[in-house]
């Protein structure tokens, strides 16, 4: 929810993140050709006259002997010599030879990869070719019963897209577009929070230095500061507030008192005002 937040705060910044992300896919999936793939196999054998202690049947004699002589013809057919001689005779494909790793068989298999399908699927059997060439070449002044033979015995005749060779780049520049897009708005976003929080301090501090102003109370008890002479904390000690009241005695009543009273209520006393007693006094 917090990424989204800053997505939507950030939201110009994210679709020029978006944009570029879409012109890197699309620039990839223009620019990038499509890689196409042709396969094929071959296999050893051993020659005709070997293959008569086996009843004429030469895939009863396999041995090690086949194996090192298929060594042989791929390093030979692997040689930078060799690949120079196939592109200038129109083979402009890049080929590998290797054995292969599901049977322990004298199998090579040959790779052909390339941009152009049809270039991939004629050097192909251009490699191929070359294999039979250069096994003949080591048997040079054997006699063709006692040769060790070479058949193809798998291949693709149409050339296959290799979908992982354009989809890893798509994937890297996907990848790094989500970085982009996710990481750019947070950080400037983060920036600016900054920004404005370190602004709001500056103003607070600022107007906390003026003098004439009064700081706003916020209402709370809390906030408000603590008269003088007073703690807001119970002092250690006996708990005072449990203990009774005892009542104050009230003062006896006195004449003067009562005639305090009698004067402020407005009724007369029983000895009566001054000049009553002043008149009383000068009678006869």
């Amino acid at each position: 929810m917090q990424l989204a937040a800053i997505l939507r705060r950030q939201w110009i910044l994210t679709c020029v993140m978006v944009v570029l992300t879409l012109v890197g896919v699309i620039g990839v999936l223009v620019k990038l050709s499509w890689t196409y793939q042709s396969t094929g196999s071959v296999v050893f054998l051993i020659s005709k006259n070997s293959a008569k202690n086996f009843g004429g049947n030469p895939y009863l004699g396999f041995d090690t002997a086949l194996n090192q002589t298929a060594d042989v013809v791929r390093y030979e057919v692997m040689d930078i010599t060799t690949a120079n001689h196939l592109a200038a005779q129109g083979y402009p494909g890049s080929y590998t030879v290797t054995d292969a790793i599901d049977t322990a068989g004298p199998v090579l298999l040959v790779q052909v990869t390339g941009h152009n399908k049809t270039a991939v699927e004629h050097t192909l059997y251009g490699v191929l070719n070359q294999i039979s060439v250069k096994l003949n070449t080591l048997q040079a002044g054997v006699a063709p019963d006692n040769q060790i033979r070479e058949l193809t015995i798998a291949t693709s005749p149409k050339a296959t897209v290799l979908v992982s060779k354009k989809a890893r780049p798509l994937l890297e520049v996907l990848g790094i577009g989500f970085i982009l897009i996710i990481g750019v708005p947070s950080i400037v976003d983060a920036v600016r929070n900054r920004g404005s929080a370190q602004k709001g301090a500056r103003r607070e501090s600022a107007s906390r230095s003026e003098p004439g102003q009064v700081p706003a109370r916020s209402g709370y008890a809390s906030d408000r500061p603590a008269r003088s002479g007073y703690s807001s904390e119970r002092p250690d000690g006996p708990d005072y507030g449990a203990q009774p009241r005892v009542p104050t005695p009230a003062r006896p009543y006195d004449t003067a008192d009562r005639s305090e009273a009698t004067r402020r209520s407005g009724e007369p006393s029983e000895k009566g005002s001054p000049e009553r007693q002043a008149r009383a006094a000068r009678r006869p």
